[in-house]
């Protein structure tokens, strides 16, 4: 691909980017996270890191249309994310679930997730992830492909 043309696709590529997340780091990947169902591989709350149990996957969808869905570690959850230029997001409501019971621990692991993912305000695009984080920033969700 020539010089100019290269230039071309990657000044479109991010500008979808900002558009999408904000940019902090290598646009072409960060296009490619949303509107993909990704997996949660971090869980913060309140400052304190929770361990998500080998086995236990915890998805989570973000559409172009802002509409919000994954999977839990028990129940199904969806809701809709408005997200404003500077990164800010606030939620169209609340955040809505099945209501399916679940060995206790990863009901627990569940509210506590759910909890977080309804607190978050931030959103900000890494190279490979998406971190949503609370106002206080204590409570944190890293989610990656």
């Amino acid at each position: 691909m020539n010089g100019f043309l290269r230039s071309f696709v990657s000044t479109g590529v991010i500008g979808a980017c900002c558009a999408g997340f904000g940019c902090s780091s290598t646009a072409r990947e960060q296009v490619s996270l949303r509107d993909k169902e990704l997996k949660v591989v971090r869980l913060v709350a309140s400052g304190v890191p929770i361990a998500i149990p080998e086995g236990v996957l915890i998805t989570f969808h973000w559409a172009t249309d802002g509409r919000v869905s994954g999977k839990a570690p028990v129940n199904r959850y969806f809701g809709t994310l408005e997200k404003s230029v500077d990164g800010q997001i606030h939620w169209k409501g609340a955040v809505a679930s099945t209501r399916m019971a679940g060995p206790p621990g990863l009901m627990t692991l569940e509210a506590t997730y759910l909890l977080v993912l309804g607190s978050a305000s931030k959103t900000t695009a890494q190279a490979q992830s998406i971190v949503l984080t609370t106002q206080d920033g204590r409570s944190v969700l890293e989610l990656a492909p």
